[in-house]
């Protein structure tokens, strides 16, 4: 458990700088490059997304659940470099077709550069290896990396984004520090690897499960991007801009959510491999508790002060944000919900099906709703918003139903549960509304509304750790005690 502990302490420190990082950067980039410009970025940026999935297929996910259950240096080098060599072929394919594709179909003139630009997305995902130290729990060595990168990425953006116009600038800070944030793992190869030799054979034989754990990569993104690019293709720019501010400001604690689960879910493979059950359900129950505390905090408590925060943190012209961000604070719940059924239950125990068909089924009413919404009703962000909430329930009603019907009920008691902390969050946020603050400055109010939250918030969960332990997460307990709360 100390392996895990650290490893989440790790993974919270990146995560609170991925959180830190766009409360800095959005509120300046909303004023500098505004609604266009960042619905410029939002458009192009899901266009080359499609071609980044395919690029990698499922190796995300499947490379570092192989590398978890891989035991020595040389069965761990063996399946790196026999997974890696796939990823290099579908990469360099996909990016060939990317060529082609900018230079057929992209003849708007700024839509051509920026897509041009995109370009190092793409060469940044061929050499993309977190997988690899992600499965061997070494979450210390991606860390820093990021942690280098991230600083250097800001920086860039305040020096040379200064005016509309520089949206292009924009993008090109961001895939460069894609594009160096993981080339310089390679690196950090020879401490974990040796010289093996690979066939075609070994490569092979990986294509098939990572082709089944492509699908659903594919069908997620269908509701996780052609909302923006059924956006910019059925709305305006601007509609473009607000769905992207209002997706980037709750898709923040989404990430330290996804970062978390990641670590859970190396943890876990390896528990799995070992046939150690009694410690797979006990991390489990730890992903699920942890999730949930976290994310109905953070989600309720942004819904509370959402009227005062938009045009504080946005600036003025931002209002239609406000009721996208109320309900994107339902569907980052959902999506945590999602992500830890993905990544502690369902992928480490093999169910790689239920998962593909979960969010299968999940983008096909997705597809459906986003064109009904934005094409046809012409309802824009907000059409877009209520499509993804909508394929969200869904995908989290059949993993659930798949999970009962594979005899996981156990597994489903741990999700229902965790369910406890929602309702927490809901009272916290019915309090801060319900308390009148008379302050003539945004800023003094948001501070105060989060201060009462908070003490709400935390009261609730410290009265039920009291009187139920096992809801209380290991590494929240740690700081906890310290204190004498719990």
């Amino acid at each position: 458990m100390s392996k895990l502990r650290n490893n989440m302490i790790y993974q919270s420190v990146y995560q609170v700088l991925a959180v830190c990082v766009p409360l800095i950067t959005s509120p300046y980039l909303s004023r500098v490059l505004g609604a266009e410009g960042l619905g410029i970025y939002s458009y192009y940026h899901s266009i080359v997304n499609y071609f980044i999935l395919f690029a990698l297929l499922g190796v995300t996910t499947y490379g570092m659940r192989a590398i978890a259950q891989s035991n020595g240096k040389e069965e761990v080098s063996k399946t790196f470099f026999s997974v890696y060599y796939f990823q290099l072929i579908s990469s360099f394919a996909t990016l060939f077709v990317y060529i082609l594709f900018v230079v057929l179909f992209i003849k708007d003139g700024v839509g051509r550069v920026v897509s041009w630009i995109h370009i190092f997305y793409l060469l940044g995902e061929c050499v993309n290896i977190n997988w690899l130290f992600f499965g061997l729990e070494k979450y210390k060595t991606t860390v820093i990396r990021n942690i280098i990168i991230k600083i250097l990425t800001v920086a860039s953006i305040f020096l040379f984004v200064r005016q509309k116009d520089d949206v292009v600038i924009y993008i090109l800070v961001l895939s460069l520090g894609v594009f160096v944030s993981n080339a310089v793992l390679w690196f950090k190869l020879g401490d974990c690897l040796m010289r093996v030799k690979v066939t075609w054979a070994d490569v092979k034989q990986h294509i098939k499960p990572n082709v089944l754990l492509f699908i659903p990569a594919l069908a997620s993104s269908v509701y996780h991007i052609m909302d923006k690019t059924m956006l910019g293709m059925f709305s305006d720019i601007e509609n473009s801009g607000y769905y992207y501010n209002a997706d980037k400001l709750l898709n923040i604690p989404l990430t330290v959510i996804v970062g978390c689960s990641n670590v859970f879910m190396s943890r876990v493979c390896a528990l799995v491999s070992q046939n150690k059950t009694d410690e797979v359900r006990k991390t489990q129950n730890e992903a699920a508790n942890m999730g949930m505390c976290i994310i109905a905090a953070i989600a309720f408590g942004v819904c509370a002060v959402a009227k005062e925060f938009v045009p504080w943190f946005f600036g003025a012209g931002y209002d239609p944000c406000i009721s996208l961000i109320k309900y994107f604070a339902l569907i980052v719940i959902l999506k945590t919900i999602s992500t830890n059924t993905r990544s502690v239950f369902l992928i480490p125990e093999g169910n790689d099906k239920s998962y593909a068909k979960s969010i299968t089924y999940g983008a096909l009413i997705n597809l459906v709703a986003n064109y009904v919404l934005i094409a046809t009703l012409d309802m824009g962000a907000l059409g877009a918003t209520l499509a993804t909430l909508i394929a969200e329930f869904m995908v989290v009603v059949f993993q659930i139903v798949f999970m009962q019907k594979a005899s996981r009920k156990i597994c489903v008691n741990q999700l229902m549960k965790s369910m406890i902390y929602l309702v927490f969050g809901v009272v916290m946020m019915v309090v801060v509304w319900l308390i009148p603050l008379n302050f003539s400055g945004l800023f003094v109010k948001i501070v105060i509304e989060i201060a009462i939250g908070a003490v709400v918030y935390l009261t609730q969960c410290i009265i039920l750790w009291r009187l139920r332990p096992s809801y209380l997460p290991d590494m929240i307990g740690d700081i906890l005690k310290k204190f004498k709360l719990v």
